[in-house]
Protein backbone atom coordinates (compact mmCIF):
# COMPACT_ATOMS: atom_id res chain seq x y z
CA UNK A 1 0.00 0.00 0.00
CA UNK A 2 1.57 3.18 -0.45
CA UNK A 3 0.52 6.39 0.95
CA UNK A 4 0.79 10.22 0.89
CA UNK A 5 0.56 13.40 2.59
CA UNK A 6 0.45 16.92 0.86
CA UNK A 7 0.51 19.66 3.31
CA UNK A 8 2.39 22.81 3.47
CA UNK A 9 4.73 21.31 6.10
CA UNK A 10 4.23 18.03 5.53
CA UNK A 11 7.30 16.67 6.68
CA UNK A 12 6.19 18.16 10.40
CA UNK A 13 3.05 16.93 10.12
CA UNK A 14 3.26 13.47 8.95
CA UNK A 15 6.43 13.28 11.63
CA UNK A 16 4.11 13.86 14.58
CA UNK A 17 0.29 12.92 13.52
CA UNK A 18 0.73 10.53 10.87
CA UNK A 19 3.52 8.56 11.30
CA UNK A 20 2.68 7.21 14.50
CA UNK A 21 -1.14 6.19 13.21
CA UNK A 22 0.99 4.06 10.33
CA UNK A 23 2.92 2.54 12.79
CA UNK A 24 0.11 1.82 14.82
CA UNK A 25 -1.90 0.11 11.52
CA UNK A 26 1.17 -1.80 10.39
CA UNK A 27 1.92 -3.61 13.99
CA UNK A 28 -1.62 -4.39 13.77
CA UNK A 29 -1.78 -5.71 10.16
CA UNK A 30 1.70 -7.04 9.77
CA UNK A 31 0.92 -8.84 6.51
CA UNK A 32 0.55 -5.11 4.88
CA UNK A 33 3.31 -3.09 3.51
CA UNK A 34 3.31 0.75 3.77
CA UNK A 35 5.33 3.70 2.61
CA UNK A 36 4.49 6.93 3.75
CA UNK A 37 5.59 9.74 1.40
CA UNK A 38 5.51 13.31 2.62
CA UNK A 39 5.51 15.91 -0.31
CA UNK A 40 4.41 19.60 -0.30
CA UNK A 41 2.92 18.96 -4.26
CA UNK A 42 -0.37 17.71 -5.00
CA UNK A 43 0.42 14.07 -5.69
CA UNK A 44 -1.30 12.43 -8.73
CA UNK A 45 -2.66 9.11 -7.30
CA UNK A 46 -3.06 7.37 -10.66
CA UNK A 47 0.01 8.55 -12.26
CA UNK A 48 2.24 8.38 -9.70
CA UNK A 49 0.68 4.65 -8.11
CA UNK A 50 -0.84 5.67 -4.86
CA UNK A 51 -3.14 4.02 -2.96
CA UNK A 52 -4.14 6.58 -0.40
CA UNK A 53 -3.55 10.42 0.25
CA UNK A 54 -4.17 12.67 2.55
CA UNK A 55 -4.73 16.06 1.82
CA UNK A 56 -5.68 19.23 3.76
CA UNK A 57 -7.30 22.27 2.16
CA UNK A 58 -9.62 22.72 -0.82
CA UNK A 59 -10.04 19.33 -3.41
CA UNK A 60 -9.29 19.81 -7.11
CA UNK A 61 -12.24 18.16 -9.08
CA UNK A 62 -10.43 14.80 -10.12
CA UNK A 63 -13.43 12.49 -10.07
CA UNK A 64 -12.03 10.48 -7.26
CA UNK A 65 -13.38 9.42 -4.47
CA UNK A 66 -12.94 11.44 -1.09
CA UNK A 67 -13.83 11.62 2.72
CA UNK A 68 -13.67 14.69 5.26
CA UNK A 69 -11.34 13.65 8.09
CA UNK A 70 -11.57 16.15 10.34
CA UNK A 71 -11.57 20.21 10.20
CA UNK A 72 -9.48 22.80 11.15
CA UNK A 73 -9.56 25.70 13.86
CA UNK A 74 -8.36 28.25 11.81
Amino acid sequence: MHWAASHHRPQEFGRLHIAPLVAEFLDAWPEVTAELLLVDRLVSLVEEGYDVALRIGELPSSGLLGFWVSGSAR
